[in-house]
């Protein structure tokens, strides 16, 4: 009965377990983007990638991963189903560990420039020579200086843009707090710990756009114009008018001069000079310009 129980039932219950709790597995993370070109050193072996050399799913990375940038190289990290996006600049080497914790993951700055944007709760631990950073829900950039020129002092720099960040400087117990805009500068010499705090000058707001603007065409007046038109219209016709009425007497004067009355013609004559008269200077005047 014994050897039942261990030959089918125990093989059987393993094959059970299997199928009812399957594997899960560690989200990791993937190199998503290139610029330039970067080594990847995994499993012991060497690489260079450049952007042509991963699709768009990016490539998967393992804990213990290490990779570097030379001068314009330029790399991103980004974790598998979290928003979380580790960009490396140009002369940075890093080791990427992971997930060390279901929430934590985790990675080494070696040397160089690291910007962090994490927009989920889980914690991310950046492990320095200069010291340990952790904070969740932000944008964090830090700037390590194994070696300062001058100087065999290396020296930490961690700008907080968003949200908050703590360091555990090496060596040390306790922790130094970094707000939204504020800077902290570590610099070590055992067994002292330099620490210097700034602030970051805040964006500047974008200026809002102009309002809209309703473009609406007015016409020109031209009343005044055609009033001092017709002005001239009236004028003139009562100028030809005044002409017209003084020939026509002036006509019949000279009907009379014919007919032997000299001196009835010579008053008509007279009395038609005055309208003609008139009417010259009435288009005279309706002619000149007239200046408001």
């Amino acid at each position: 009965m014994q050897r039942i129980l261990c030959k089918y039932l125990l093989p059987l219950g393993f094959l059970l377990t299997t199928l009812v709790l399957p594997a899960q597995e560690s989200p990791g993370g993937r190199l998503s983007y290139i610029e330039d070109e970067c080594i990847l050193i995994s499993g012991g072996q060497q690489r260079v990638y450049r952007p042509g050399d991963i699709d768009g799913e990016g490539l998967v990375l393992s804990g213990g991963d290490m990779l570097q940038t030379g001068p314009g190289g330029r790399f991103e990290i980004r974790l598998d189903s979290e928003d979380v996006v580790f960009k490396a600049s140009e002369n940075t080497f890093i080791q990427f560990r992971g997930f060390t914790e279901p929430e934590a993951a985790s990675l080494e700055l070696l040397y160089g420039r690291l910007r962090i944007a994490n927009d989920t709760d889980r914690e991310i631990r950046i492990k320095t020579g200069g010291g340990l950073v952790a904070f969740q829900q932000g944008d964090v950039s830090l700037d390590y200086i194994s070696q300062l020129e001058g100087s065999s002092r290396p020296v930490l720099k961690i700008m907080v843009f968003t949200g908050g960040a703590e360091l555990t400087p090496q060596g040390e117990n306790k922790t130094i707090k970094a707000e939204a805009n504020e800077m902290l500068t570590i610099e070590s010499f055992a067994p002292f710990v330099l620490a210097e705090r700034t602030y970051l000058a805040p964006p500047s707001p974008e200026p809002p756009p102009p309002p809209a603007q309703e473009i609406r065409y007015t016409p020109p007046n031209y009343s005044d114009i055609e009033k001092e038109a017709r002005k001239k219209t009236a004028g003139i016709v009562s100028g030809a008018f005044f002409i017209a009425a003084g020939a026509v007497v002036q006509g019949i004067g000279f009907g009379y001069l014919g007919g032997g009355s000299d001196s009835q013609a010579r008053v008509l004559l007279s009395a038609g000079a005055v309208p003609i008269g008139m009417g010259i200077l009435t288009i005279f005047a309706a002619l000149l310009p007239h200046f408001p």
